[in-house]
């Protein structure tokens, strides 16, 4: 019987199938460190960097993949072609992070707001815990 009436794919077709597979897993890989570059560096959450990242993709006519494989280069020092559209497109998205910002400052600016998000989170459990300690004791 004929493989393609049973629906089971071909050696070369399965070989197509898992490369572009992980491609993908790639490319997801490198659109969230892109995302990620953008909340820190724009003080965002996931759902605007992605608002950003794709609104940018669009308005420079280049993949989104492609975009946040740029934002990567520029944030990991490297110097891509300059002539690049979404090398351009990259470095507007990033005009608001000064020039040769390391990941180590970037991972220093997430890690400053991460702390101060925990204290004010140690402080609103400990304002709550002392309300019910106060109402307990007055019973």
């Amino acid at each position: 019987m004929d493989r393609a009436a049973t629906g089971v794919p071909t050696e070369g077709q399965a070989e197509k199938v898992i490369a572009q597979l992980r491609e993908a897993l790639g490319t997801r890989e490198l659109i969230g460190q892109a995302k990620g570059i953008l909340m820190v560096t724009r003080g965002v959450d996931s759902e605007a960097a992605w608002a950003v990242l794709s609104q940018a993709s669009q308005d420079s006519n280049v993949k989104v993949a492609r975009l946040s494989r740029a934002i990567c280069s520029l944030v990991a020092g490297e110097s891509p072609d300059s002539d690049d559209p979404a090398l351009r497109a990259a470095h507007q998205l990033l005009r608001g992070t000064p020039a040769g910002v390391t990941r180590d400052e970037l991972a220093k600016k997430r890690d400053e707001r991460a702390e101060a998000r925990d204290h004010a989170a140690e402080f609103v459990a400990g304002e709550g815990s002392e309300s019910v300690a106060e109402d307990t004791a007055s019973d």
